[in-house]
Protein backbone atom coordinates (compact mmCIF):
# COMPACT_ATOMS: atom_id res chain seq x y z
CA UNK A 1 0.00 0.00 0.00
CA UNK A 2 1.23 3.50 -0.87
CA UNK A 3 -0.09 6.42 1.18
CA UNK A 4 0.48 10.11 0.46
CA UNK A 5 0.72 12.04 3.75
CA UNK A 6 0.00 15.77 3.57
CA UNK A 7 1.31 18.10 6.26
CA UNK A 8 1.93 21.85 6.24
CA UNK A 9 4.92 21.40 8.47
CA UNK A 10 6.44 18.17 9.74
CA UNK A 11 9.44 19.65 11.56
CA UNK A 12 11.22 18.10 14.51
CA UNK A 13 9.71 15.74 17.08
CA UNK A 14 8.75 18.44 19.56
CA UNK A 15 4.96 18.36 19.51
CA UNK A 16 2.23 15.73 19.60
CA UNK A 17 1.16 15.98 15.96
CA UNK A 18 4.71 15.67 14.64
CA UNK A 19 5.52 12.73 16.91
CA UNK A 20 2.31 11.00 15.77
CA UNK A 21 3.28 11.51 12.12
CA UNK A 22 6.79 10.13 12.57
CA UNK A 23 5.47 7.13 14.52
CA UNK A 24 2.89 6.39 11.82
CA UNK A 25 5.44 6.74 9.02
CA UNK A 26 7.85 4.42 10.83
CA UNK A 27 5.12 1.85 11.55
CA UNK A 28 3.76 1.79 8.01
CA UNK A 29 7.18 1.51 6.36
CA UNK A 30 8.26 -1.18 8.83
CA UNK A 31 5.15 -3.16 7.90
CA UNK A 32 5.75 -3.06 4.18
CA UNK A 33 3.88 0.07 3.12
CA UNK A 34 5.25 3.18 1.41
CA UNK A 35 4.60 6.77 2.52
CA UNK A 36 4.98 9.79 0.23
CA UNK A 37 5.30 12.88 2.43
CA UNK A 38 4.14 16.22 1.01
CA UNK A 39 5.48 19.13 3.09
CA UNK A 40 7.45 22.40 2.76
CA UNK A 41 10.35 21.19 4.95
CA UNK A 42 13.40 22.04 2.82
CA UNK A 43 15.69 20.14 5.19
CA UNK A 44 14.01 16.93 3.99
CA UNK A 45 14.55 17.59 0.28
CA UNK A 46 17.22 14.87 0.04
CA UNK A 47 14.83 12.17 1.28
CA UNK A 48 13.33 10.22 -1.63
CA UNK A 49 9.95 9.80 0.02
CA UNK A 50 9.56 13.56 0.68
CA UNK A 51 7.96 15.80 -1.94
CA UNK A 52 8.75 19.42 -1.13
CA UNK A 53 6.27 22.20 -1.89
CA UNK A 54 6.97 25.92 -1.37
CA UNK A 55 6.23 27.65 1.89
CA UNK A 56 3.42 30.16 1.62
CA UNK A 57 4.80 33.70 1.85
CA UNK A 58 1.73 35.90 1.52
CA UNK A 59 -0.51 35.09 4.47
CA UNK A 60 -3.92 36.37 5.37
CA UNK A 61 -4.23 38.41 8.55
CA UNK A 62 -5.60 35.37 10.38
CA UNK A 63 -2.81 33.11 9.06
CA UNK A 64 -0.27 35.65 10.30
CA UNK A 65 -1.71 35.37 13.80
CA UNK A 66 -1.44 31.60 13.61
CA UNK A 67 2.10 31.86 12.26
CA UNK A 68 3.07 33.69 15.42
CA UNK A 69 2.31 30.44 17.25
CA UNK A 70 4.81 28.58 15.13
CA UNK A 71 2.44 27.35 12.42
CA UNK A 72 3.76 27.15 8.88
CA UNK A 73 1.57 27.22 5.77
CA UNK A 74 2.46 25.39 2.59
CA UNK A 75 1.68 26.57 -0.93
CA UNK A 76 0.32 23.85 -3.25
CA UNK A 77 2.41 23.07 -6.31
CA UNK A 78 0.60 20.91 -8.85
CA UNK A 79 3.67 19.27 -10.41
CA UNK A 80 4.95 18.12 -7.01
CA UNK A 81 1.52 16.95 -5.87
CA UNK A 82 1.01 14.99 -9.08
CA UNK A 83 4.25 13.06 -8.53
CA UNK A 84 3.40 12.38 -4.89
CA UNK A 85 -0.26 11.43 -5.24
CA UNK A 86 -0.74 9.67 -8.59
CA UNK A 87 -0.40 5.92 -8.22
CA UNK A 88 -1.00 5.93 -4.46
CA UNK A 89 -3.70 3.91 -2.77
CA UNK A 90 -4.91 6.71 -0.53
CA UNK A 91 -4.22 10.19 0.81
CA UNK A 92 -3.93 11.07 4.50
CA UNK A 93 -4.46 14.76 5.30
CA UNK A 94 -2.73 15.92 8.48
CA UNK A 95 -3.45 19.67 8.26
CA UNK A 96 -6.65 21.04 6.67
CA UNK A 97 -5.29 24.29 5.25
CA UNK A 98 -4.58 25.34 1.63
CA UNK A 99 -2.27 22.40 0.90
CA UNK A 100 -4.70 19.87 2.38
CA UNK A 101 -7.61 21.44 0.49
CA UNK A 102 -5.76 21.28 -2.84
CA UNK A 103 -4.56 17.68 -2.39
CA UNK A 104 -8.04 16.57 -1.34
CA UNK A 105 -9.52 18.02 -4.52
CA UNK A 106 -6.74 16.52 -6.66
CA UNK A 107 -7.16 13.06 -5.11
CA UNK A 108 -10.93 13.10 -5.64
CA UNK A 109 -10.45 14.07 -9.30
CA UNK A 110 -8.30 10.97 -9.71
CA UNK A 111 -10.57 8.67 -7.68
CA UNK A 112 -8.07 8.22 -4.87
CA UNK A 113 -9.59 7.70 -1.39
CA UNK A 114 -9.04 10.54 1.08
CA UNK A 115 -8.57 10.06 4.82
CA UNK A 116 -7.59 12.56 7.48
CA UNK A 117 -6.34 12.83 11.02
CA UNK A 118 -7.90 15.65 13.03
CA UNK A 119 -5.28 17.43 15.14
CA UNK A 120 -6.35 21.10 14.88
CA UNK A 121 -8.25 22.06 18.01
CA UNK A 122 -10.00 25.33 17.25
CA UNK A 123 -9.46 26.68 20.77
CA UNK A 124 -5.70 26.90 20.21
CA UNK A 125 -6.24 28.63 16.86
CA UNK A 126 -8.60 31.36 18.10
CA UNK A 127 -6.67 32.04 21.32
CA UNK A 128 -4.58 34.90 19.87
CA UNK A 129 -7.54 36.48 18.08
CA UNK A 130 -9.50 39.16 19.89
CA UNK A 131 -13.09 38.46 18.98
CA UNK A 132 -16.48 38.85 20.57
CA UNK A 133 -17.99 35.38 20.39
CA UNK A 134 -15.34 32.68 20.46
CA UNK A 135 -17.97 29.94 20.10
CA UNK A 136 -19.23 31.56 16.92
CA UNK A 137 -15.72 31.83 15.53
CA UNK A 138 -14.91 28.28 16.56
CA UNK A 139 -17.92 27.07 14.58
CA UNK A 140 -16.75 29.12 11.59
CA UNK A 141 -13.27 27.51 11.71
CA UNK A 142 -14.62 23.96 11.98
CA UNK A 143 -17.12 24.58 9.19
CA UNK A 144 -14.32 25.87 6.97
CA UNK A 145 -12.13 22.83 7.73
CA UNK A 146 -15.11 20.58 7.01
CA UNK A 147 -15.99 22.17 3.68
CA UNK A 148 -12.32 22.18 2.56
CA UNK A 149 -11.26 18.69 3.59
CA UNK A 150 -13.20 16.58 6.06
CA UNK A 151 -16.46 16.56 4.10
CA UNK A 152 -14.76 14.45 1.43
CA UNK A 153 -13.00 11.96 3.71
CA UNK A 154 -13.84 8.27 3.79
CA UNK A 155 -12.39 8.09 7.32
CA UNK A 156 -11.36 10.67 9.94
CA UNK A 157 -9.01 9.79 12.78
CA UNK A 158 -9.44 11.58 16.12
CA UNK A 159 -6.82 11.04 18.87
CA UNK A 160 -9.47 11.38 21.60
CA UNK A 161 -13.23 11.08 22.06
CA UNK A 162 -13.19 14.62 23.46
CA UNK A 163 -11.85 16.06 20.20
CA UNK A 164 -14.34 14.06 18.14
CA UNK A 165 -17.26 15.35 20.23
CA UNK A 166 -15.93 18.91 20.01
CA UNK A 167 -15.75 18.78 16.20
CA UNK A 168 -19.05 16.96 15.63
CA UNK A 169 -20.85 19.41 17.93
CA UNK A 170 -20.46 22.01 15.16
CA UNK A 171 -20.54 20.02 11.91
CA UNK A 172 -22.47 16.83 12.70
CA UNK A 173 -21.57 13.16 12.37
CA UNK A 174 -18.33 12.09 10.66
CA UNK A 175 -17.00 8.66 9.59
CA UNK A 176 -14.72 8.75 12.60
CA UNK A 177 -12.20 6.43 14.22
CA UNK A 178 -11.04 7.31 17.73
CA UNK A 179 -7.46 6.05 18.08
CA UNK A 180 -4.91 7.28 20.61
CA UNK A 181 -1.58 8.54 19.29
CA UNK A 182 -0.11 5.82 21.50
CA UNK A 183 2.59 5.53 24.15
CA UNK A 184 6.04 4.44 23.03
CA UNK A 185 7.32 1.26 24.67
CA UNK A 186 10.31 3.35 25.81
CA UNK A 187 8.15 4.68 28.64
CA UNK A 188 7.44 1.21 30.02
CA UNK A 189 11.11 0.28 30.40
CA UNK A 190 12.78 0.38 33.77
CA UNK A 191 15.37 3.15 33.79
CA UNK A 192 18.24 3.28 36.24
CA UNK A 193 18.60 6.73 37.73
CA UNK A 194 20.58 8.61 40.29
CA UNK A 195 18.24 10.37 42.64
CA UNK A 196 19.47 13.84 43.68
CA UNK A 197 20.95 13.85 47.18
CA UNK A 198 18.46 16.51 48.34
CA UNK A 199 15.23 15.39 49.99
CA UNK A 200 12.99 17.44 47.67
CA UNK A 201 9.68 16.14 46.41
CA UNK A 202 10.01 16.36 42.62
CA UNK A 203 7.02 17.28 40.45
CA UNK A 204 7.42 17.18 36.68
CA UNK A 205 5.26 18.72 33.96
CA UNK A 206 6.02 17.82 30.32
CA UNK A 207 4.66 20.39 27.90
CA UNK A 208 5.54 23.07 25.41
CA UNK A 209 6.42 26.34 27.16
CA UNK A 210 3.37 28.28 25.99
CA UNK A 211 0.61 30.23 27.72
CA UNK A 212 -2.18 27.70 27.18
CA UNK A 213 -0.11 24.97 28.82
CA UNK A 214 -0.67 26.98 32.01
CA UNK A 215 2.54 26.47 33.96
CA UNK A 216 1.53 29.42 36.12
CA UNK A 217 -1.25 27.55 37.95
CA UNK A 218 1.28 24.92 39.08
CA UNK A 219 3.74 27.59 40.22
CA UNK A 220 1.00 29.29 42.23
CA UNK A 221 -0.10 25.97 43.73
CA UNK A 222 3.41 25.20 44.95
CA UNK A 223 3.53 28.60 46.64
CA UNK A 224 0.29 27.67 48.46
CA UNK A 225 1.45 24.19 49.46
CA UNK A 226 2.36 23.50 53.07
CA UNK A 227 5.36 21.66 51.64
CA UNK A 228 6.56 24.48 49.37
CA UNK A 229 10.04 24.41 50.92
CA UNK A 230 10.37 20.73 49.87
CA UNK A 231 8.97 20.84 46.34
CA UNK A 232 11.19 20.96 43.26
CA UNK A 233 9.42 21.68 39.96
CA UNK A 234 10.74 20.35 36.65
CA UNK A 235 9.33 21.81 33.42
CA UNK A 236 10.35 19.61 30.50
CA UNK A 237 9.85 21.40 27.21
CA UNK A 238 10.72 24.33 25.00
CA UNK A 239 8.87 27.39 23.76
CA UNK A 240 8.66 31.15 23.60
CA UNK A 241 7.01 31.47 27.04
CA UNK A 242 10.10 30.45 28.99
CA UNK A 243 11.01 33.93 30.24
CA UNK A 244 7.45 34.52 31.44
CA UNK A 245 7.49 31.23 33.37
CA UNK A 246 10.79 32.19 34.96
CA UNK A 247 9.31 35.51 36.09
CA UNK A 248 6.23 33.76 37.54
CA UNK A 249 8.49 31.33 39.42
CA UNK A 250 10.88 33.86 40.94
CA UNK A 251 9.04 33.70 44.29
CA UNK A 252 9.45 29.93 44.68
CA UNK A 253 11.82 28.71 47.39
CA UNK A 254 13.29 26.15 44.97
CA UNK A 255 13.65 27.56 41.47
CA UNK A 256 12.24 25.24 38.80
CA UNK A 257 14.43 23.29 36.40
CA UNK A 258 13.38 24.35 32.89
CA UNK A 259 14.97 22.63 29.91
CA UNK A 260 14.49 20.44 26.89
CA UNK A 261 15.33 16.75 27.25
CA UNK A 262 16.11 14.10 24.68
CA UNK A 263 14.01 10.94 24.97
CA UNK A 264 16.66 9.01 27.00
CA UNK A 265 17.24 12.05 29.22
CA UNK A 266 13.50 12.51 29.77
CA UNK A 267 13.10 8.90 30.85
CA UNK A 268 15.93 9.33 33.33
CA UNK A 269 14.55 12.52 34.85
CA UNK A 270 11.02 11.04 35.11
CA UNK A 271 12.52 8.17 37.08
CA UNK A 272 13.74 10.68 39.70
CA UNK A 273 10.31 12.31 40.14
CA UNK A 274 7.47 11.68 42.58
CA UNK A 275 4.40 13.22 40.96
CA UNK A 276 3.15 14.47 37.60
CA UNK A 277 0.92 17.54 37.10
CA UNK A 278 -0.86 18.15 33.79
CA UNK A 279 -1.94 21.79 33.90
CA UNK A 280 -2.88 22.47 30.26
CA UNK A 281 -6.04 24.42 29.50
CA UNK A 282 -6.28 23.00 25.97
CA UNK A 283 -5.35 19.49 24.93
CA UNK A 284 -6.29 17.36 21.93
CA UNK A 285 -5.16 14.22 23.76
CA UNK A 286 -2.50 14.89 26.43
CA UNK A 287 -0.30 11.92 25.60
CA UNK A 288 2.49 13.27 27.88
CA UNK A 289 0.20 12.65 30.84
CA UNK A 290 -0.19 9.00 29.83
CA UNK A 291 3.55 8.63 29.20
CA UNK A 292 4.36 9.89 32.69
CA UNK A 293 1.76 7.54 34.20
CA UNK A 294 3.31 4.64 32.26
CA UNK A 295 6.61 5.50 33.95
CA UNK A 296 4.91 5.07 37.33
CA UNK A 297 3.99 8.67 38.20
CA UNK A 298 0.57 9.52 39.59
CA UNK A 299 -0.92 12.47 37.64
CA UNK A 300 -2.98 15.43 38.83
CA UNK A 301 -4.88 16.83 35.86
CA UNK A 302 -6.47 20.22 35.19
CA UNK A 303 -10.23 19.64 34.81
CA UNK A 304 -10.44 21.98 31.84
CA UNK A 305 -13.53 21.91 29.59
CA UNK A 306 -11.21 22.38 26.60
CA UNK A 307 -8.94 19.42 27.31
CA UNK A 308 -9.06 15.70 26.61
CA UNK A 309 -6.76 14.92 29.55
CA UNK A 310 -9.43 14.83 32.34
CA UNK A 311 -10.55 11.49 30.88
CA UNK A 312 -7.33 10.01 32.31
CA UNK A 313 -8.29 10.71 35.93
CA UNK A 314 -9.07 7.51 37.83
CA UNK A 315 -10.96 9.52 40.47
CA UNK A 316 -11.26 13.06 41.84
CA UNK A 317 -7.87 12.79 43.59
CA UNK A 318 -6.30 12.88 40.11
CA UNK A 319 -8.16 16.06 39.12
CA UNK A 320 -7.99 19.65 40.27
CA UNK A 321 -10.71 22.20 39.64
CA UNK A 322 -10.26 24.18 36.44
CA UNK A 323 -7.41 26.66 36.93
CA UNK A 324 -7.82 26.48 40.71
CA UNK A 325 -4.33 26.76 42.22
CA UNK A 326 -5.63 26.32 45.78
CA UNK A 327 -7.33 23.05 44.88
CA UNK A 328 -4.20 21.87 43.08
CA UNK A 329 -2.15 22.69 46.18
CA UNK A 330 -4.51 20.55 48.29
CA UNK A 331 -4.15 17.62 45.85
CA UNK A 332 -0.35 17.92 45.85
CA UNK A 333 -0.32 17.95 49.66
CA UNK A 334 -2.64 14.94 49.74
CA UNK A 335 -0.31 12.82 47.64
CA UNK A 336 2.68 13.95 49.70
CA UNK A 337 0.86 12.92 52.87
CA UNK A 338 -0.16 9.50 51.50
CA UNK A 339 2.90 7.82 49.95
CA UNK A 340 1.46 4.32 50.32
CA UNK A 341 -1.72 5.25 48.47
CA UNK A 342 0.40 7.01 45.86
CA UNK A 343 2.31 3.78 45.22
CA UNK A 344 -0.96 1.85 44.94
CA UNK A 345 -2.40 4.43 42.54
CA UNK A 346 0.80 4.22 40.49
CA UNK A 347 0.18 0.50 39.95
CA UNK A 348 -3.42 1.24 38.93
CA UNK A 349 -2.13 3.65 36.30
CA UNK A 350 0.32 1.09 34.94
CA UNK A 351 -2.68 -1.11 34.19
CA UNK A 352 -4.79 1.85 33.01
CA UNK A 353 -2.29 2.93 30.34
CA UNK A 354 -1.86 -0.51 28.72
CA UNK A 355 -4.74 0.17 26.30
CA UNK A 356 -2.87 3.20 24.93
CA UNK A 357 0.25 1.38 23.69
CA UNK A 358 1.87 2.69 20.52
CA UNK A 359 1.77 -0.73 18.86
CA UNK A 360 -1.98 -1.01 19.46
CA UNK A 361 -2.58 2.51 18.15
CA UNK A 362 -0.51 2.13 15.01
CA UNK A 363 -2.07 -1.26 14.34
CA UNK A 364 -5.49 0.39 14.63
CA UNK A 365 -4.44 3.06 12.12
CA UNK A 366 -3.37 0.31 9.75
CA UNK A 367 -6.79 -1.32 10.24
CA UNK A 368 -8.46 2.00 9.43
CA UNK A 369 -6.77 1.88 6.03
CA UNK A 370 -7.96 -1.72 5.67
CA UNK A 371 -11.55 -0.79 6.47
CA UNK A 372 -11.37 1.98 3.89
CA UNK A 373 -10.26 -0.71 1.47
CA UNK A 374 -13.35 -2.77 2.23
CA UNK A 375 -15.66 0.23 1.90
CA UNK A 376 -13.99 2.20 -0.89
CA UNK A 377 -11.74 -0.17 -2.81
CA UNK A 378 -8.40 0.78 -1.31
CA UNK A 379 -6.18 -2.25 -1.93
CA UNK A 380 -3.02 -2.99 0.01
CA UNK A 381 -0.51 -5.64 1.04
CA UNK A 382 0.94 -5.44 4.54
CA UNK A 383 4.32 -7.13 4.90
CA UNK A 384 5.16 -7.86 8.51
CA UNK A 385 8.93 -7.99 8.90
CA UNK A 386 10.63 -9.89 11.60
CA UNK A 387 14.23 -8.81 12.29
CA UNK A 388 15.30 -7.00 9.11
CA UNK A 389 19.10 -7.06 8.82
CA UNK A 390 22.07 -7.35 6.52
CA UNK A 391 22.98 -4.89 3.78
CA UNK A 392 23.11 -4.67 0.01
CA UNK A 393 25.84 -6.88 -1.43
CA UNK A 394 27.49 -3.81 -3.02
CA UNK A 395 28.21 -2.38 0.43
CA UNK A 396 26.73 0.97 -0.64
CA UNK A 397 23.41 0.65 1.20
CA UNK A 398 23.20 -0.40 4.83
CA UNK A 399 21.51 0.06 8.18
CA UNK A 400 22.03 3.15 10.34
CA UNK A 401 19.83 4.39 13.17
CA UNK A 402 20.30 7.16 15.68
CA UNK A 403 20.01 5.97 18.37
CA UNK A 404 20.83 2.42 17.32
CA UNK A 405 18.61 -0.27 18.83
CA UNK A 406 19.02 -3.31 16.53
CA UNK A 407 21.14 -6.22 17.68
CA UNK A 408 23.44 -6.85 14.69
CA UNK A 409 24.45 -3.17 14.16
CA UNK A 410 25.01 -2.85 17.93
CA UNK A 411 27.26 -5.92 17.91
CA UNK A 412 29.22 -4.57 14.94
CA UNK A 413 29.82 -1.29 16.76
CA UNK A 414 32.33 -3.20 18.93
CA UNK A 415 34.78 -4.17 16.14
CA UNK A 416 34.17 -0.69 14.69
CA UNK A 417 35.47 0.86 17.91
CA UNK A 418 32.14 2.55 18.72
CA UNK A 419 31.54 0.61 21.94
CA UNK A 420 33.64 -1.60 24.19
CA UNK A 421 31.20 -4.50 24.55
CA UNK A 422 27.74 -5.79 23.73
CA UNK A 423 25.11 -6.37 26.42
CA UNK A 424 23.11 -9.60 26.65
CA UNK A 425 19.78 -8.90 28.36
CA UNK A 426 18.92 -12.12 30.18
CA UNK A 427 20.56 -15.52 30.09
CA UNK A 428 17.91 -17.62 31.82
CA UNK A 429 15.19 -17.82 29.17
CA UNK A 430 13.67 -21.18 28.29
CA UNK A 431 15.95 -21.61 25.27
CA UNK A 432 18.93 -23.93 24.62
CA UNK A 433 21.56 -21.35 25.70
CA UNK A 434 19.30 -19.18 27.88
CA UNK A 435 19.24 -16.13 25.56
CA UNK A 436 16.38 -14.82 23.41
CA UNK A 437 15.79 -16.35 19.99
CA UNK A 438 14.77 -14.22 17.02
CA UNK A 439 14.16 -14.64 13.29
CA UNK A 440 16.58 -12.63 11.10
CA UNK A 441 15.68 -11.82 7.49
CA UNK A 442 18.04 -10.30 4.91
CA UNK A 443 16.96 -6.92 3.46
CA UNK A 444 17.52 -8.21 -0.07
CA UNK A 445 14.94 -10.94 0.52
CA UNK A 446 12.60 -8.30 1.92
CA UNK A 447 13.05 -6.19 -1.22
CA UNK A 448 12.10 -9.18 -3.36
CA UNK A 449 8.96 -9.65 -1.26
CA UNK A 450 7.93 -6.05 -2.02
CA UNK A 451 8.30 -6.65 -5.76
CA UNK A 452 6.16 -9.77 -5.51
CA UNK A 453 3.57 -7.90 -3.43
CA UNK A 454 3.23 -5.21 -6.13
CA UNK A 455 2.78 -7.90 -8.80
CA UNK A 456 0.17 -9.56 -6.58
CA UNK A 457 -1.88 -6.33 -6.41
CA UNK A 458 -1.44 -5.54 -10.13
CA UNK A 459 -2.98 -8.95 -10.87
CA UNK A 460 -6.18 -7.76 -9.20
CA UNK A 461 -5.92 -9.74 -5.99
CA UNK A 462 -7.53 -8.79 -2.69
CA UNK A 463 -5.80 -7.00 0.18
CA UNK A 464 -3.67 -9.30 2.28
CA UNK A 465 -1.15 -9.51 5.13
CA UNK A 466 2.01 -11.65 5.10
CA UNK A 467 4.71 -12.51 7.62
CA UNK A 468 8.27 -12.27 6.34
CA UNK A 469 10.94 -14.30 8.09
CA UNK A 470 13.27 -17.22 7.50
CA UNK A 471 11.39 -19.50 9.86
CA UNK A 472 14.66 -20.22 11.68
CA UNK A 473 15.56 -18.65 14.99
CA UNK A 474 19.01 -17.72 16.30
CA UNK A 475 19.83 -16.87 19.90
CA UNK A 476 21.62 -13.70 20.96
CA UNK A 477 24.72 -15.72 21.83
CA UNK A 478 24.65 -17.44 18.42
CA UNK A 479 24.51 -14.08 16.66
CA UNK A 480 27.42 -12.74 18.73
CA UNK A 481 29.50 -15.88 18.07
CA UNK A 482 28.83 -15.63 14.34
CA UNK A 483 29.82 -11.94 14.37
CA UNK A 484 33.11 -12.86 16.09
CA UNK A 485 33.82 -15.33 13.30
CA UNK A 486 32.95 -12.87 10.52
CA UNK A 487 34.86 -9.89 11.92
CA UNK A 488 37.76 -11.70 13.59
CA UNK A 489 37.14 -9.58 16.69
CA UNK A 490 36.63 -11.12 20.18
CA UNK A 491 33.58 -8.84 20.81
CA UNK A 492 33.32 -8.89 24.62
CA UNK A 493 29.79 -9.59 25.89
CA UNK A 494 28.36 -8.52 29.27
CA UNK A 495 25.42 -10.38 30.79
CA UNK A 496 22.77 -8.06 32.25
CA UNK A 497 19.26 -8.58 33.71
CA UNK A 498 16.24 -9.24 31.51
CA UNK A 499 14.27 -6.41 30.00
CA UNK A 500 10.60 -6.33 30.85
CA UNK A 501 8.35 -7.74 28.12
CA UNK A 502 11.00 -9.55 26.05
CA UNK A 503 9.58 -12.93 24.90
CA UNK A 504 11.93 -15.91 24.85
CA UNK A 505 11.30 -16.85 21.21
CA UNK A 506 9.94 -14.99 18.15
CA UNK A 507 10.15 -16.93 14.89
CA UNK A 508 8.03 -16.26 11.81
CA UNK A 509 5.89 -18.62 9.81
CA UNK A 510 6.18 -17.40 6.22
CA UNK A 511 4.31 -20.24 4.58
CA UNK A 512 1.49 -17.93 3.48
CA UNK A 513 3.95 -15.60 1.69
CA UNK A 514 5.71 -18.56 0.10
CA UNK A 515 2.46 -20.10 -1.10
CA UNK A 516 0.57 -17.00 -2.31
CA UNK A 517 3.35 -14.62 -3.35
CA UNK A 518 5.85 -17.27 -4.42
CA UNK A 519 8.43 -15.75 -2.11
CA UNK A 520 11.48 -17.81 -1.21
CA UNK A 521 14.26 -16.13 0.79
CA UNK A 522 17.67 -17.10 -0.58
CA UNK A 523 19.97 -15.05 1.71
CA UNK A 524 18.98 -17.01 4.79
CA UNK A 525 22.45 -17.84 6.13
CA UNK A 526 23.22 -15.99 9.36
CA UNK A 527 26.86 -15.78 8.32
CA UNK A 528 25.91 -14.17 4.99
CA UNK A 529 23.59 -11.70 6.74
CA UNK A 530 26.33 -10.61 9.16
CA UNK A 531 29.04 -10.59 6.45
CA UNK A 532 26.97 -8.23 4.28
CA UNK A 533 26.20 -6.04 7.28
CA UNK A 534 29.86 -5.93 8.29
CA UNK A 535 30.92 -5.06 4.75
CA UNK A 536 28.79 -1.94 5.01
CA UNK A 537 29.43 -0.99 8.66
CA UNK A 538 33.24 -1.25 8.48
CA UNK A 539 33.22 1.13 5.50
CA UNK A 540 30.59 3.46 7.02
CA UNK A 541 31.42 3.56 10.75
CA UNK A 542 29.48 6.80 11.24
CA UNK A 543 26.50 5.83 9.11
CA UNK A 544 25.59 7.50 5.82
Amino acid sequence: MIIAMVCDFLGEENNGTTIFCYNLIEWLTRHGHSVNIICPDKDKSDINSCFIVPQKKHLTSIEKRFANQGLVFAKPKRSVIRKAVLGTDGVLIITPFSLGKYVTKYALEHHIPVMATFQCQADSLIRPIRIGSKDKYKKKIYKQFYEQVYKYCQAIHFPSAFLCRDFEKYIGYTPHYIISSGISSDFSKKVSCHRPVDSNFRIIYIARLSKHKNHKVLINAVNMSKYKNRIQLIFAGDGDYKSSIERDACGLINQPIIRTYSRPELLEVIATCDLYVHAANEETEGIACLEAATCGLVPIINDSPNSAAPAYAIDEKNLFNYNDAADLAEKIDYWLDHPKERNERSLEYLDFTKKYSLAESMSAMEKMFKWCDVAHGLKYVALRYFNACGAHISGKIGEAHNPESHLIPLILQVPNGKRESISIYGTDYDTPDGTCIRDYIHVTDLAQAHILAVKYLKNGNESNIFNLGNGVGYSVKEVIDKARKVTGNPIPAIETPKRAGDPARLVASSEKARKILGWNPVHDSLEEIISDAWNWHKNHPDGF
